[in-house]
């Protein structure tokens, strides 16, 4: 299971479902909220720092 938020600027989830069109062969569930960005911190900005994610 791998939970994706549809708002990640990051690591955004389109990728994701992707990659699970083309190998239907993984074993995988992708479940991706809505309006969840980075940490799945609903209406909470995210950005990158100086030396990591915050």
């Amino acid at each position: 299971m791998a939970p994706l938020g549809d708002q990640d600027n990051a690591n955004p989830s389109k990728p994701c479902f992707e990659m699970k069109k083309k190998k239907r062969s993984l074993a995988i569930q992708l479940i991706e909220y809505h309006g969840a960005n980075r940490g799945y911190l609903l209406n909470a900005p995210s950005h990158v720092g100086d030396h990591s994610w915050h």
